[in-house]
């Protein structure tokens, strides 16, 4: 029996992003509260010996739904 083989097809898009001065200082801050949520998390894994098992609703921020599972 012969296994089939497939290709895939992986096609590259360079874009550029021209914020806003709101939408880039809305990305600013997300971005320092993304990385303040995940330096916690860090932490807290060294201090416990383990990664927290955590889930969007254990972390209290700002920020859209998508990004929060994003970082979990």
């Amino acid at each position: 029996m012969k296994k089939e083989q497939t290709q895939s097809c992986v096609k590259v898009l360079k874009v550029k992003l021209k914020p806003t001065k709101e939408q880039a200082a809305e990305l600013t801050r997300l971005s320092k509260e993304y990385i303040y949520h995940a330096n916690q998390l860090v932490q807290q894994a060294v201090s416990d010996g383990r990664f927290p098992t955590v889930t969007s609703r254990h972390i209290d921020v700002s920020m859209k739904s998508w990004t929060r599972f994003d970082r979990i």
